[in-house]
């Protein structure tokens, strides 16, 4: 199942992954980019967190932006590198 592609990895942890970023992470991305992790729809994020749709993509573009990707398949393995 989908959601469970990453079980066998570890954790992620904003300090880890912001000591390889220009520009950190916030707390809220970092929630996001987790969930992005375990394989969560936008739609099950925005139901997660309590926002809307439009946000979470807003969220995402601005993820890609500082993790330098466009894609989650992107976004999975260079988090996969760094830990």
């Amino acid at each position: 199942h989908a959601q469970q592609h990453n079980a066998a990895y570890p954790s992620l942890s904003l300090k880890a992954i912001n000591k390889h970023l220009v520009k950190a992470l916030s707390e809220r991305e970092f929630e996001i980019l987790n969930a992005i992790y375990d394989g969560k729809t936008n739609q099950q994020m925005a139901e997660s967190f309590y926002l809307s749709v439009n946000t979470i993509k807003t969220h995402i573009a601005n993820i890609y932006g500082k993790l330098e990707v466009t894609s989650r398949t992107a976004a999975i393995a260079k988090l996969r590198n760094w830990i």
